[in-house]
Order: structure tokens, then C-alpha cells, then sequence
């Protein structure tokens, strides 16, 4: 690990050979972008470390830091891409601040890995594989990394979407490979007009402006 130039905690990183959570998440609340770990409330997306400085929303990556939306080729590899790099998003090589701006152009985003289900909302499997339900009145539901990802992209607001959409360097398919999304449309805005719904465009805001400017 002394080799490693780009990353100024390197003797901090304890997991970077081996993280043996990395792929299940068993009692984490929010997950934000790791695959990964065992027992911490947030984990700000290791996927292959533990303890390296600022990853985020990244995967397969070893012994690199300040990564943003990365793909390595695993945490086995002491080659290629995620390994011993640093201000990288999407796989490519920007400055310092641009790597700053971007990272602080981004919404909060909390992946909910586990989802407490009241025994009143259970269905009748969710009963037969978890009996202790009637001992502690429902269940912890867990998604998979890039099930929970999914969720929170339907759950998200069209304009926290499209501030992932609008990060410099976007690739789609490297967001596909970490987050399984592969629907990158963002939710339709959309008004009631007369009992139908018309989907919000520029040029329907100003019609609807100019018409109530008539009506005044």
C-alpha cells in the first residue's frame, strides 16, 4: 500500500485489499453508494474499502479516492480502472475543483438498503418467511444495492434526478453498471387543465402565462 501515491490516508486504509462486506449490507439504514458493510447508519460508497477519503456512488474501485459515479474492475485488482486513482468522475480525469463543483452540485441522496414493514402491511409470504413478526409486530424488508437504487430513482424529485443527469462526463452505462437504472428519463411534469392532463413545456408555461395575464 506504500506505492500508492494518490492516496494521502493510505495508512489509514485497512480494507482496501479486502473489504468482506462489500456486496451485503445486513443492518445499515442508509447506503450512499457502497454495495456494501455491516453496521454502520451511512456509508458514503466504498464498495471496495472502508476507509479511503471521499468515494462516492462508485464500484470496484481499490486503494483510489475522490472518485465520483466510478467503475473499477474490482477490489482485487492492482490494475486498470479504480485502482490508485483520484478526481475522477465517470472514469475521467478532471481537476481538483471541477471535481469539487460537481460533488457539491449533488442533492443528498440516502439509498435505503432496509425498509421497516408493519405486520398490517405484510402479505401473506412475507408472513410464512418471517414468523417474528408476531413477536415484533413486523419485519425489516432488505433491498439488494440496486434494488434500493431504483427505489430512491423513482422516489426521487425530477430536479435531484437531473442533477445526477447534468454532472460533466455523464456516462449512462457506467451508471447502469453500478446502479442497475436503466430507465434515465426523468419523471414528466404534468397540469390539469379542464379534467386532462397535459405534460409541463416551456411553451405551455408561457401559454398559460399569457392567458392569465389576459384574463387580469
Amino acid at each position: 500500500m506504500a506505492n500508492n501515491t494518490n492516496c494521502k490516508n493510505i495508512e489509514d486504509c485497512y480494507s482496501c485489499d479486502s473489504c468482506d462486506s462489500c456486496n451485503s449490507c445486513n443492518y445499515c439504514y442508509y447506503c450512499n453508494y457502497c454495495d456494501s458493510c455491516n453496521s454502520c447508519n451511512y456509508c458514503n460508497s466504498c464498495n471496495s474499502c472502508d476507509y479511503c477519503y471521499s468515494c462516492y456512488y462508485s464500484s470496484g474501485l481499490r486503494m483510489s479516492e475522490r472518485m465520483l459515479f466510478c467503475l473499477g474492475e474490482g477490489r482485487l485488482n492492482s490494475k486498470g480502472a479504480g485502482y490508485q486513482k483520484n478526481n475522477q468522475i465517470f472514469n475521467t480525469q478532471v481537476t481538483e475543483s471541477e471535481w469539487n463543483e460537481a460533488r457539491n452540485s449533488l442533492p443528498e441522496i440516502k439509498i435505503a438498503i432496509t425498509k421497516w414493514v408493519d405486520k398490517k402491511d405484510m402479505t401473506k409470504d412475507e408472513k410464512n418467511d418471517n414468523p417474528i413478526y408476531k413477536e415484533t409486530g413486523g419485519y425489516l424488508k432488505r433491498y439488494g444495492y440496486k434494488e434500493a437504487w431504483t427505489n430512491w430513482w423513482e422516489q426521487a424529485s425530477e430536479k435531484d434526478r437531473q442533477a445526477i443527469l447534468d454532472l460533466p462526463h455523464f456516462n449512462a452505462e457506467i451508471f447502469t453498471d453500478i446502479t442497475g437504472i436503466e430507465n434515465l428519463a426523468t419523471r414528466k411534469q404534468t397540469v390539469n387543465i379542464g379534467g386532462k392532463d397535459y405534460e409541463v413545456t416551456p411553451e405551455l408555461t408561457k401559454a398559460l402565462q399569457d392567458l392569465k395575464e389576459l384574463k387580469e
